[in-house]
């Protein structure tokens, strides 16, 4: 589902529910491109502490980063260095607050036309 509305009037970017014989389960999903000026503090402040707060998110969630190739701006800003999709990646896991390792799964999406 996108967009899911959750409590406190937040709204997911994707969802994904099932029911197991332990109950409901619910996949949250926070969707960024490469040039969001949010990009570095999305995981944490809208996944982690918005979504992944639901009771069947189980504090979980996959936060999916849209890369469309190193002429495009990163968080707002020219890609001076010369970044690449593995590279962002590594940059995003390394700023995630270690209370979010292993809770928050980093994927980026490479989308360019290399």
């Amino acid at each position: 589902m996108i967009e899911h509305q959750l409590a406190g009037g937040n709204r997911c970017d994707i969802t994904a529910s099932i029911q197991t014989p332990a109950g409901r389960k619910m996949l949250v999903v926070e969707v960024k491109g490469q040039w969001n000026s949010e990009l570095f503090t999305a995981a944490q402040l809208q996944l982690a502490d918005r979504y992944a707060v639901h009771p069947t998110a189980e504090e979980q969630g996959v936060y999916l980063v849209l890369w469309f190739g190193a002429d495009e701006k990163i968080a707002g800003l020219k890609n001076h260095e010369n970044l690449q999709a593995s590279d962002l990646k590594k940059n995003l896991e390394e700023g995630l607050p270690i209370e979010l390792v292993g809770k928050v799964d980093v994927v980026v999406l490479d989308l360019s036309r290399r």
